[in-house]
C-alpha cells in the first residue's frame, strides 16, 4: 500500500494539478480577509534556544487556490484557524479514532466534478486516512482520520 501511495502521489504531482509537500511543518495559515490562501512553513535553521544559525532560512510562503493541512483542530494551525474563522472543534474520539472533519467551499474555478471521491489509506504515515468528496454547488467535505494505538 505504502508503494502504491507513492506511486500516485508521484502521478499527482508530476500531473501539475496539485503539490504534496509530506513532512513539512507548517508555522501559521495565511490569510486574505477571512479566506486562507496558503501557509507559511517554520523557519529553518534555529538552534533550541531560538538563536539562528548560519543555516537559518525564514519560513517560505506557500500560495494555493485551495489548502489542505492535516493538521486537525488541535493542532497549532488547526488552532489559529479556529480562532480567525470560529471554526468548531471537530475532533471525536472513539474506539482509537480521532478525526478531523471539515465541509468548505471551492474555488468559482474549480475543475473538481461533483461525485468525486478521493480516499488515502496510510499516507503519510500508516494510522492516517484521508477523504475529500466533492458535492454539488462547489462544496466538499474535507477530513482525515487517525488511529490511535491503545
Amino acid at each position: 500500500m505504502g508503494q502504491f501511495i507513492q506511486w500516485t502521489g508521484s502521478q499527482i504531482m508530476g500531473s501539475g494539478l496539485a503539490q504534496i509537500w509530506p513532512g513539512m511543518p507548517v508555522n501559521e495559515p495565511l490569510f486574505k480577509g477571512d479566506k486562507v490562501v496558503g501557509v507559511r512553513l517554520v523557519d529553518q535553521g534555529i538552534e533550541k534556544s531560538g538563536k539562528q544559525t548560519a543555516a537559518y532560512l525564514p519560513g517560505m510562503d506557500i500560495y494555493a487556490g485551495l489548502t489542505v493541512v492535516g493538521d486537525g483542530p488541535v493542532g497549532p494551525v488547526g488552532e489559529q484557524l479556529n480562532r480567525k474563522l470560529g471554526m468548531r472543534k471537530a475532533i471525536i474520539f472513539a474506539n482509537g479514532l480521532s478525526a478531523m472533519k471539515a465541509v468548505v467551499e471551492l474555488p468559482e474555478n474549480t475543475t473538481l466534478e461533483p461525485g468525486l471521491v478521493i480516499h488515502t489509506f496510510g499516507y503519510p504515515e500508516p494510522g492516517i486516512f484521508g477523504f475529500l468528496y466533492v458535492y454539488p454547488n462547489r462544496l466538499a467535505s474535507l477530513g482525515i482520520l487517525f488511529l490511535q494505538a491503545g
